[in-house]
Protein backbone atom coordinates (compact mmCIF):
# COMPACT_ATOMS: atom_id res chain seq x y z
CA UNK A 1 0.00 0.00 0.00
CA UNK A 2 1.92 3.06 -1.20
CA UNK A 3 1.67 6.36 0.66
CA UNK A 4 2.77 9.14 -1.63
CA UNK A 5 4.14 12.39 -0.26
CA UNK A 6 2.46 14.24 -3.13
CA UNK A 7 -0.95 12.70 -2.42
CA UNK A 8 -0.91 13.14 1.36
CA UNK A 9 1.70 15.50 2.74
CA UNK A 10 0.22 15.34 6.26
CA UNK A 11 1.18 11.66 6.52
CA UNK A 12 4.69 11.93 5.16
CA UNK A 13 7.17 12.97 7.88
CA UNK A 14 8.38 16.48 7.06
CA UNK A 15 12.05 15.70 7.72
CA UNK A 16 11.93 12.62 5.45
CA UNK A 17 10.26 14.64 2.72
CA UNK A 18 12.84 17.44 2.99
CA UNK A 19 15.70 14.92 2.87
CA UNK A 20 14.15 12.92 0.01
CA UNK A 21 13.93 9.76 2.13
CA UNK A 22 11.70 6.92 0.90
CA UNK A 23 11.07 3.62 2.67
CA UNK A 24 8.66 0.98 3.85
CA UNK A 25 7.17 -0.36 7.07
CA UNK A 26 5.87 -3.88 7.69
CA UNK A 27 3.27 -4.22 10.42
CA UNK A 28 1.42 -7.01 12.16
CA UNK A 29 -2.11 -6.22 13.28
CA UNK A 30 -4.78 -8.12 15.19
CA UNK A 31 -7.84 -7.73 17.41
CA UNK A 32 -7.46 -8.63 21.08
CA UNK A 33 -10.02 -10.14 23.46
CA UNK A 34 -11.33 -6.67 24.38
CA UNK A 35 -11.97 -5.87 20.71
CA UNK A 36 -9.10 -3.43 20.62
CA UNK A 37 -7.16 -3.09 17.37
CA UNK A 38 -3.49 -3.77 18.02
CA UNK A 39 -0.55 -3.26 15.69
CA UNK A 40 3.21 -3.41 15.87
CA UNK A 41 6.05 -2.65 13.52
CA UNK A 42 7.96 -5.84 12.64
CA UNK A 43 10.41 -4.39 10.10
CA UNK A 44 11.17 -1.03 8.48
CA UNK A 45 13.65 0.53 6.11
CA UNK A 46 14.90 2.97 7.22
CA UNK A 47 14.18 2.16 10.84
CA UNK A 48 11.91 4.43 12.93
CA UNK A 49 11.39 7.09 10.22
CA UNK A 50 7.91 6.05 9.06
CA UNK A 51 6.77 3.86 11.99
CA UNK A 52 4.40 6.34 13.67
CA UNK A 53 2.68 7.47 10.47
CA UNK A 54 2.37 3.87 9.26
CA UNK A 55 0.65 2.88 12.52
CA UNK A 56 -1.68 5.91 12.33
CA UNK A 57 -2.57 5.13 8.72
CA UNK A 58 -3.19 1.45 9.49
CA UNK A 59 -5.66 2.35 12.25
CA UNK A 60 -7.39 4.92 10.00
CA UNK A 61 -7.76 2.35 7.22
CA UNK A 62 -9.06 -0.52 9.34
CA UNK A 63 -10.92 0.80 12.40
CA UNK A 64 -14.30 2.52 12.08
CA UNK A 65 -16.32 3.48 15.16
CA UNK A 66 -19.91 4.61 14.71
CA UNK A 67 -22.30 5.87 17.37
CA UNK A 68 -25.63 4.06 17.31
CA UNK A 69 -27.75 7.11 17.94
CA UNK A 70 -31.41 6.67 18.88
CA UNK A 71 -32.72 9.32 16.48
CA UNK A 72 -36.25 9.09 17.90
CA UNK A 73 -34.83 10.13 21.27
CA UNK A 74 -33.13 13.11 19.61
CA UNK A 75 -36.23 14.00 17.59
CA UNK A 76 -34.55 14.05 14.19
CA UNK A 77 -34.72 11.72 11.20
CA UNK A 78 -31.49 11.71 9.18
CA UNK A 79 -31.88 11.67 5.40
CA UNK A 80 -29.43 10.98 2.61
CA UNK A 81 -27.72 14.13 1.24
CA UNK A 82 -29.09 13.24 -2.19
CA UNK A 83 -32.60 13.85 -0.88
CA UNK A 84 -31.79 17.55 -0.60
CA UNK A 85 -32.09 17.83 3.17
CA UNK A 86 -28.52 18.94 3.85
CA UNK A 87 -27.92 20.78 7.12
CA UNK A 88 -26.18 24.12 7.36
CA UNK A 89 -23.10 24.25 9.59
CA UNK A 90 -25.05 25.93 12.41
CA UNK A 91 -27.89 23.39 12.12
CA UNK A 92 -25.36 20.56 12.24
CA UNK A 93 -23.65 22.04 15.31
CA UNK A 94 -27.02 22.40 17.10
CA UNK A 95 -27.97 18.83 16.20
CA UNK A 96 -24.56 17.53 17.33
CA UNK A 97 -24.95 19.34 20.68
CA UNK A 98 -28.43 17.79 21.09
CA UNK A 99 -27.10 14.32 20.21
CA UNK A 100 -24.22 14.71 22.68
CA UNK A 101 -26.53 15.96 25.46
CA UNK A 102 -28.77 12.88 25.16
CA UNK A 103 -25.93 10.36 24.95
CA UNK A 104 -23.74 8.51 25.59
CA UNK A 105 -24.70 6.11 22.83
CA UNK A 106 -23.71 2.53 22.10
CA UNK A 107 -20.78 2.20 19.69
CA UNK A 108 -20.40 -0.29 16.85
CA UNK A 109 -16.76 -0.81 15.90
CA UNK A 110 -16.01 -2.36 12.53
CA UNK A 111 -12.47 -3.57 11.89
CA UNK A 112 -11.60 -4.59 8.33
CA UNK A 113 -8.65 -6.18 6.57
CA UNK A 114 -8.67 -9.71 7.94
CA UNK A 115 -8.51 -12.91 5.92
CA UNK A 116 -11.53 -14.12 7.89
CA UNK A 117 -13.52 -11.03 6.86
CA UNK A 118 -14.33 -8.20 9.21
CA UNK A 119 -14.84 -7.89 12.94
CA UNK A 120 -17.85 -6.11 14.41
CA UNK A 121 -17.90 -5.24 18.09
CA UNK A 122 -20.78 -3.77 20.01
CA UNK A 123 -20.04 -1.57 23.02
CA UNK A 124 -22.55 -0.36 25.60
CA UNK A 125 -22.82 3.40 26.26
CA UNK A 126 -20.49 2.97 29.26
CA UNK A 127 -17.80 1.48 26.98
CA UNK A 128 -18.26 -2.14 28.09
CA UNK A 129 -17.81 -4.69 25.30
CA UNK A 130 -21.12 -6.49 24.70
CA UNK A 131 -20.44 -8.83 21.76
CA UNK A 132 -18.07 -9.69 18.93
CA UNK A 133 -18.91 -11.00 15.48
CA UNK A 134 -16.58 -12.09 12.68
CA UNK A 135 -18.28 -11.81 9.30
CA UNK A 136 -17.07 -13.05 5.92
CA UNK A 137 -17.03 -10.65 2.96
CA UNK A 138 -20.43 -12.06 1.98
CA UNK A 139 -21.86 -11.23 5.44
CA UNK A 140 -21.88 -14.79 6.79
CA UNK A 141 -21.15 -15.00 10.50
CA UNK A 142 -18.18 -17.25 11.30
CA UNK A 143 -18.15 -16.29 14.98
CA UNK A 144 -20.69 -14.57 17.15
CA UNK A 145 -20.58 -14.48 20.87
CA UNK A 146 -19.30 -13.11 24.08
CA UNK A 147 -16.11 -11.08 24.38
CA UNK A 148 -12.93 -13.09 24.50
CA UNK A 149 -12.18 -13.80 20.85
CA UNK A 150 -8.76 -12.91 19.51
CA UNK A 151 -8.54 -12.47 15.74
CA UNK A 152 -5.16 -13.68 14.55
CA UNK A 153 -2.33 -11.58 13.21
CA UNK A 154 -2.38 -10.25 9.68
CA UNK A 155 0.39 -8.35 7.92
CA UNK A 156 0.46 -5.10 6.01
CA UNK A 157 3.34 -3.39 4.23
CA UNK A 158 3.30 0.33 3.49
CA UNK A 159 5.69 1.99 1.09
CA UNK A 160 6.49 5.69 1.42
CA UNK A 161 7.38 7.26 -1.94
CA UNK A 162 8.18 10.72 -3.18
CA UNK A 163 6.76 11.16 -6.67
CA UNK A 164 8.31 13.55 -9.18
Amino acid sequence: MPVSADENRTLYPASALEDGVEGWVELDFWVDEACEFRAQVVAAEPERIFDAVALEQLVALHVHDEEEIDWAKVGYTPTAPSEGDALTQSEYEALRADVDSKGPWPIKRTITGFTEGLVQCDFAPDGALVSIQVLTSSGESVYSGEPGLVVGKQQSRMRFLIED
